[in-house]
């Protein structure tokens, strides 16, 4: 598909989490594609209007007019004390606070995608964000899952738990008991968010690599 000696020049949608290190890490990506010719659009909110045509990208944009760092900013304000608890501790605020704030994001921006998959009409979409759209996954089209926030978060028995920052070789019992308190924490979100997924037509999470996400 991106061979030199290709030909055939393809839309790719890229459409991050409003965020800087997502919007980069698309950004870097989606420059070698255009170098291989393809034609690269970029659908983000409206705090990123005229930042991504510089590097010769189409911009779409929606919502309202935001400051793309100003989720975070917001997020530490309200939530900064507990950022000072250990890992275990953040799980119950910190990290719950979070995965709504994701979950809600996505299905307030679920109209704005639906029309911009029709109107862009790709080839291919790449997805960086924590959470699945159903407008994307389920559009027909090839879907790359994109995670630059941290590829080591994705689950794996033999790692330590994502987000913990216990070491590779520390006691297998803390494991056992950080995963407990995710799975507490975050199945009923995870239980309604996906019965939603399965009434906007997508297919069912399946866990296996990222709880919220589908396997791509």
């Amino acid at each position: 598909m991106c061979s030199s000696s290709s030909k055939k020049q393809l839309t790719i949608l890229f459409t991050p989490f409003d965020g800087f290190g997502h919007v980069y890490g698309c950004i870097g990506i989606a420059e070698a594609l255009k170098k291989r010719g393809h034609r690269i659009i970029f659908g983000v909110t409206t705090g990123w209007k005229g930042k991504l045509l510089p590097y010769g990208f189409e911009e779409i944009l929606y919502g309202e007019e935001t400051i793309p760092s100003q989720i975070h900013t917001n997020t530490i304000k309200l939530l900064g004390n507990e950022l000072r608890k250990n890992s275990y501790g953040q799980l119950e605020i910190f990290h719950h606070h979070a995965q709504c704030s994701f979950v809600n994001m996505v299905k307030n921006g679920e109209p704005f995608l639906r029309d911009l998959v029709k109107k862009v009409k790709p080839d291919i979409i790449i997805i960086d964000h924590y959470v699945c759209q159903p407008s994307l996954v389920s559009a027909g089209v090839p879907w790359i899952w994109l995670f630059s926030a941290n590829p080591l978060g994705l689950s794996e028995e033999n790692c330590s738990p994502r987000n913990s920052g216990y070491a590779t070789d520390s006691d297998r019992n803390q494991w056992d008991r950080f995963r407990k308190e995710v799975k507490r924490i975050y199945e009923p979100l995870w239980e309604e968010f996906n019965q939603w997924l399965i009434e906007q037509s997508a297919s069912p999470l399946t866990k296996q690599m990222w709880p919220f996400f589908q396997n791509s």
